[in-house]
């Protein structure tokens, strides 16, 4: 299958972004464990900053660059680490194995407890957006103890499926969308990914992706969004990895397989559930959990979308210093 990237060329992507930060910031290649044939396996983490432990998860799809416009401001409150999550980014990509939910999860949850561990953190601000959201939250659910305070930056996987069993789902749709909702599910059995139709379309994966990138990010400066697609492309078509989680931990529509909204409630930590003024992602069922978690507060980001924290950096900013602050 077509590839079209390398190391070096997600290198230089990776960098080329993370120099708008104005950050010095130090790589290290973190041990996170092993893979299921006994090899060492690591973490790509970027270290800037001092004071206490701010922890970043990407989305999925996405990698530590993304929070290029989040160093500068962050950094000066924080000793802030970034990571590529296991399989995802310039981490080590080795072979998927798990059938299940729960192994998928283990996948990710016991690879930052690894990295925990390797790094000395006794505790941490862990914050994830959106499927690093959803992990976040289960790695609390584990591993409570090592986490001051839990931030889900609009998590997937919080809300039930609407319907419930595939049936009663399907039988309020029309036939055409009832049949289109099937064939996109057998797609997604079979682990077809977006990343995967990227690098089934070959040479022309660019131009699928330049059409979403401008779109999605069309208010970023020219030079800025250039940077951004050659990022995304080499995280797209670089070796297939923990890519295959996703339709274990998703049904088709981002609906959980195990919703959060039933696990995470018991959490004693603070837990604050952001989401952007325009958010795809629903917060309704946040709404309802929020109010009876002992800790559990909402927050918007305002004249922002899902990637909230790219849209709108400065009041980003504002909602988690007032979070950790104590403020709200």
């Amino acid at each position: 299958m077509w590839s079209g990237t390398s190391e070096a060329k997600l290198e230089a992507a990776e960098a080329k972004l993370l120099k708008r930060s104005e950050v010095t910031y130090e790589r290290k290649l973190v041990p996170a464990g092993k893979d299921h044939k006994g090899r060492d396996v690591f973490i790509n983490t970027i270290i800037c900053g001092q004071g206490k432990p701010f922890v970043l998860v990407h989305g999925f799809g996405a990698g530590v660059a993304f929070f290029f416009k989040n160093l500068k401001s962050l950094s000066s409150e924080f000793t802030v680490y970034i990571i590529d999550m296991l399989g995802m980014g310039r981490s080590s990509r080795p072979p998927f194995n798990a059938k299940t939910t729960e192994a998928a999860e283990e996948f990710f949850v016991e690879s930052l407890e690894a990295w925990r561990q390797a790094m000395g953190l006794s505790r941490m601000i862990l914050a994830g957006h959106s499927f690093g959201g959803y992990m976040s939250a289960v790695y609390a659910i584990k591993y409570e103890q090592y986490i001051e305070r839990l931030l889900l930056l609009s998590a997937v996987g919080i809300p039930p499926r609407p319907g419930g069993s595939d049936a009663d789902y399907f039988k309020h749709l029309p036939w055409g969308r009832r049949m289109l909702f099937k064939t996109v599910r057998q797609l997604w059995e079979w682990n077809f990914t977006p990343q995967g139709l990227v690098k089934f379309a070959g040479p022309a994966g660019h131009w699928l992706l330049r059409k979403y990138t401008r779109r999605r990010f069309a208010y970023l400066p020219e030079d800025e969004m250039l940077a951004l697609e050659d990022y995304i492309y080499h995280l797209t078509v670089a070796t297939g990895s923990s890519e295959a989680a996703l339709p274990l931990i998703l049904h088709p529509g981002a609906w959980a397989k195990k919703p959060l909204c039933d696990r995470i409630q018991g959490l004693q930590i603070p837990v604050y559930f952001y989401y952007g003024s325009h958010d795809w992602m629903s917060s309704t069922v946040t709404k309802e959990i929020a109010p009876v978690m002992q800790h559990g507060r909402l927050l918007t980001v305002d004249e922002a979308g899902h990637h909230l924290y790219l849209d709108n950096p400065a009041d980003f900013f504002i909602k988690i210093m007032a979070a950790v602050r104590g403020e709200i």
